[in-house]
């Protein structure tokens, strides 16, 4: 295991509270007027700070001539007082007000962050897609402690003889840690993408249970009015583990491909796509080559006089791939990030729900040639115009919804957002399987109006939400897809555009005042047509947060199509339906509580010394101590101190200087143990030098093959760069008795190339690979 670089760059904590709190140090130098004994508000004392310390100058001997010995006597004295003594003394040297002001100075930034940290970890389930109860079980134990901590703000007066012990700021500390760790694992566990980091459901179930334990030992140890119920919550727990569990092992095992791998596990896809999009939207300059297709491939192979042109969609015949092509043009120039971004749609083209993109080409478009984008050909035209044509069979609607939903997991879990879902957006082949278009990534910037040409506003299928902005991108989520997702599937089973005939205004009022359009199924409706309906409310529900994920979604829709008949002697007949719209009122729309940020009013008075808590050196400054500095002592006792609360970077810095001896003795084993634990906590670094850890130098041989490609592979699958590089070449090399996988060994080194590492790059190269094959 190689040492650490102390010149390369380090990973700041992302904790508010470390970018906000401050170093306390130098209060001390600060210096304190000697008032004149008359002053009846002194008492007829005076204090004075010297390097020794804080004197009650009204005490010394007039006999003593030497000042260091009058120093360190009255010294003596002071630290013979107990912190009550010496509050008191502060007391009437400087006044109430002025003593508590100094004696919260430390505590106003934890204060504030342990509040932000509150209010993100409720912002983060609030959003979250997958594993819902698991993460409210975490949220009961932030609202037993919520209350207290914001109770700290309005009784700092009231609790000083707690803001003077180090144990109670110690406690607070070790909270935001614990609190901070479980937003992560929230994150983690919530989107598909991330669920990657966990290689089985089992591993989600273990990293839960790990932070609840210590979580409870936090809430334990702290001296505030906490009243949580151990024995309930431990079968609350439980019952989220089983539910969620048991869900997420059904999701993985119906969604299939490309979603999740043979073993059903999710697909490595999602992050070498977010991957991508990462490195062009920071690409500096780098010219991407995008998928072209020549324009003298394209050749129109029909009769004269066929119309083969569908709006601003023109058929050709690609002669090299030997299929029939979609031409579509756009008429503005676009920036190089646009056509960088069309590597992406490339890589979309895994999922067989997408209208699959081949590149960029040209074709003669009257008056001028235009560029254009070629897409596969579906046979049949979108699905708007086929509900006008055809009344739909209920088994061909559900199986059309569930190809849609699928194609949708596909979308958010590349984190890409569609912006636009209605059935104008969804083409059908001739065997009646859907295909998403039109989503906001293939389109060209400044162009929507020619690009995309529909007659119905946006505001037809849009949430409560994304209407109440001004439909602005900025505030739309994946909820607001979901919404969308429900309009769609009222429009596809109604065979009818939603609020026919209405104006955007009337519709924003409608559905802001929580109002949605009829669902009615005639006086005997099947117990399936109950079962969609319920479907579709649920995602209509105004509270985003009450909309269920995409992948309960799924099953339910999966389930009602094994359950329709699918005898129907034909799939689609000439439409014939009510042409009456109604509407009816559902649920009101709920308003939620705004927090308002603390921020600390502290009285900067001259004061020298009161006996305050001292405040742990915020871990960004800690790391320059390490990094810049190179004072190994003050950054070991940093790391140590924050290792000591349970930070999971913490421990893996003091891992380091185990590992290496610095300003310690070498500790390899400890440091391995150290490594462990923080790996298990997710960190990626520590999961990269564990893994390198059960590599024997000299010999190259590795202790516990399995756990080595284990932790490496959970590292890669947190996005960390050296672990890409030391897989890609593990697997293309077969080096540390590793069997080759050339096909897997290329993925690992493609997504550290995306990460700029040089050494992936250049082996790529040796082995004759592109990065971004044509």
């Amino acid at each position: 295991m190689s040492e650490v670089n102390e010149n390369s760059h380090v990973i700041s904590d992302e904790s508010s509270f470390e970018e906000q709190q401050i170093d306390q140090n130098n209060s001390n130098e600060r210096t304190v007027e000697t008032q004149e004994p008359s002053n009846p508000f002194h008492n007829d004392s005076t204090i004075e700070n010297t390097s020794q310390g804080f004197f009650i100058t009204s005490q010394i001997d007039p006999t003593i001539d030497n000042e260091a010995e009058q120093g360190a006597i009255l010294k003596a004295k002071y630290d013979g007082l107990d912190n009550n003594q010496r509050l008191e003394i502060a007391k009437q040297i400087l006044g109430e007000t002025a003593v508590i002001g100094e004696i919260v100075k430390s505590y106003a930034p934890l204060i504030t962050s342990l509040n932000e940290a509150i209010r993100r970890i409720y912002n983060s389930y609030e959003y979250a897609q997958f594993n819902k109860q698991i993460s409210n079980a975490l949220l009961d134990r932030i609202d037993c402690v919520g209350a207290p901590i914001k109770a700290l703000k309005r009784h700092k007066d009231k609790i000083e003889e707690n803001f003077l012990n180090q144990d109670y700021y110690n406690s607070l500390m070790k909270l935001l840690a614990i609190v901070k760790k479980a937003q992560h694992f929230i994150t983690d566990i919530s989107y598909l993408w991330s669920l990657r980091k966990f290689q089985t459901t089992n591993a989600i179930k273990e990293r839960f249970e790990r932070i609840a334990k210590e979580f409870d030992q936090v809430i334990g140890e702290m001296p505030l009015e906490v009243s949580l119920d151990n024995e309930l919550q431990k079968i609350k727990d439980e019952k989220a583990i089983e539910h969620d569990i048991a869900l997420l092992d059904k999701f993985l095992e119906k969604i299939g491909s490309p979603v999740t791998t043979s073993r059903q596990q999710v697909s490595p896809i999602f992050e070498e796509i977010i991957l991508i999009k990462s490195y062009v939207n920071e690409n500096n300059g780098n010219e991407i080559k995008t998928k072209s297709v020549t324009p003298a491939e394209l050749v129109n192979n029909v009769n004269p006089g066929i119309n083969t042109q569908r709006g601003n969609v023109r058929k050709r015949y690609w002669l090299k791939e030997k299929v029939p092509v979609a031409c579509k043009r756009f008429d503005t120039p676009q920036t190089q990030k646009f056509q960088d971004l069309l590597i992406v749609m490339n890589k979309l083209s895994n999922c067989p729900y997408l209208l699959k993109f081949h590149g960029l080409s040209a074709l003669e478009w009257e008056p001028l040639e235009s560029t254009i984008m070629v897409f596969e050909w579906v046979g049949r035209d979108n699905l708007k115009t086929i509900y006008e044509k055809y009344s739909i069979s209920w088994s061909t609607k559900l199986d059309i919804a569930v190809g849609i939903c699928r194609g949708l997991i596909f979308l958010h879990g590349s984190d890409i957002l569609h912006y636009d879902l209605r059935c104008e957006n969804i083409f059908l082949t001739e065997n009646l399987e859907p295909k998403i278009a039109n989503f906001r990534l293939c389109r060209p910037n400044h162009d929507e109006k020619n690009y995309i040409r529909h007659d119905d506003p946006i505001e037809h299928w849009a949430s409560p939400e994304h209407l109440k902005n001004d439909l602005r991108l900025s505030y739309y989520t994946a909820k607001c897809d979901i919404f969308s997702f429900g309009m769609l599937l009222w429009e596809l089973f109604f065979e009818r555009i939603p609020y026919r005939g209405w104006n955007a205004k009337k519709i924003s009022s409608h559905v802001q005042d929580g109002k949605r359009e009829n669902i009615d199924f005639g006086p005997n409706p099947t117990r399936v047509q109950l079962d969609f309906s319920k479907i579709i409310r649920a995602a209509w529900q105004d509270d985003a947060a009450l909309r269920p994920g995409l992948y309960k979604i799924f099953l339910q829709l999966d389930e009602l199509h094994s359950e329709s008949p699918h005898g129907e002697s034909e799939k689609m007949q000439l439409r014939i339906f009510d042409d009456e719209d109604v509407v009816i009122p559902i649920f009101s729309e709920q308003e939620s509580n705004n927090n308002s940020v603390y921020r600390s009013e502290i009285n900067d008075n001259d004061l020298n010394k009161v006996p305050v808590v001292k405040p742990l050196l915020r871990f960004s400054e800690g790391l320059k101590v390490f990094e810049r500095e190179k004072d190994h002592k003050r950054a070991w006792d940093f790391f140590n101190q924050h290792a000591s609360i349970g930070n999971s970077r913490a421990k893996y810095w003091k891992a380091h200087y185990l590992w290496n001896g610095y300003h310690v003795p070498q500790n390899q084993a400890e440091a391995v143990r150290l490594f462990k634990e923080a790996a298990d906590d997710g960190l990626s670094e520590a999961q990269f030098y564990y893994a390198k850890s059960l590599v024997e130098g000299g010999t190259g041989n590795v202790r516990k093959p399995d756990e080595f490609i284990r932790y490496l592979t959970e590292s890669a699958n947190n996005n960390n760069v050296d672990a890409f590089f030391t897989l890609g070449s593990i697997y293309v090399k077969g080096t540390h008795g590793i069997t080759i996988d050339k096909e897997k060994g290329l993925h690992y080194l493609k997504l550290a190339g995306l990460r700029e590492n040089q050494g992936a790059l250049d082996l790529l190269k040796e082995i004759g690979e592109d990065l971004f094959p044509s």
